[in-house]
């Protein structure tokens, strides 16, 4: 007789918080605690009206106010975790300003010229970063199995989708 495997589905819905002020602006908003703006909070309500959000056993959250109140928005009676590592990177000196504030700066052309892979002036480095958004991610991981948690939407940035989709998304790219 053969063995009968079970094999359980889990699925994370990646989802970007709503616009900020600073977005609209076209500013660097990593660290930068911005609400969501009324442009913004407008987008997600229509976008609720339009669409249907899947549903979700738990949100995991970035613990940035624009994430949070995107999750109370789009996810109004599930239970919502905070996880810190999933917050958005920090651009360090260039944070909270336009490219047109920076473009004559030499340590932005510096950064910029260099792949954008060094740290910024007192920012993140991108090992640091990609490290500290592995441990989170797993950490997610780990909380869904232990709980049994099938469906989890996670609340977070632009930068961290696109770095979670590089580091676990098929097929693998440079």
């Amino acid at each position: 007789m053969g063995k009968c495997f079970i094999i359980k589905t889990y699925r994370i819905y990646l989802i970007r918080h709503g616009a900020t002020q600073g977005n609209l602006d076209g500013k660097y908003i990593g660290i930068t605690d911005d609400p969501l703006c009324l442009e913004g909070i407008e987008e997600l309500e229509q976008l609720r009206r339009e669409y249907e959000y899947p549903r979700a056993q738990k949100v995991y959250a970035s613990p940035l106010r624009r994430c949070i109140q995107t999750a109370e928005m789009l996810f109004p009676d599930t239970l919502t975790e905070s996880v810190d590592a999933i917050k958005e990177y920090n651009f360090g000196a260039f944070e909270n300003k336009q490219i047109e504030q920076l473009k004559n700066d030499p340590q932005y052309q510096e950064w910029v010229s260099g792949g954008m892979v060094a740290a910024p002036p007192q920012g993140e480095d991108k090992e640091a970063f990609y490290h500290r958004l592995r441990h989170g991610f797993e950490s997610i991981l780990d909380d869904m199995m232990a709980y049994k948690i099938h469906d989890a939407a996670v609340l977070t940035h632009g930068g961290i989708i696109m770095a979670l989709l590089t580091m676990y998304g098929y097929p693998r790219r440079k």
